[in-house]
């Protein structure tokens, strides 16, 4: 008898609770959310911004005009 409510007390332990599993599932959303942002975002810096901003264009040519020849 002994055996058999140590056996049952320790599934109770092991297994997760409701709150738990949705806390969990809840910050996966979350970080999978996030990543999706900021991939959407550094694709936008990459490939939007050099080509609609043409001061952006220009500054980058002048930087690069005035660094000295190697």
């Amino acid at each position: 008898m002994a055996k058999k409510a140590r056996k049952q007390s320790a599934k109770k332990v092991a297994k997760p609770t409701e709150t738990t599993v949705e806390i969990r599932k809840s910050s996966n959303i979350a970080k999978q959310f996030g990543l999706i942002v900021l991939g959407f975002g550094i694709l936008l810096i990459y490939f939007y911004l050099p080509v609609n901003n043409i001061w952006f264009k220009k500054r980058i040519i002048k930087y690069y005009s005035d660094l000295p020849a190697q």
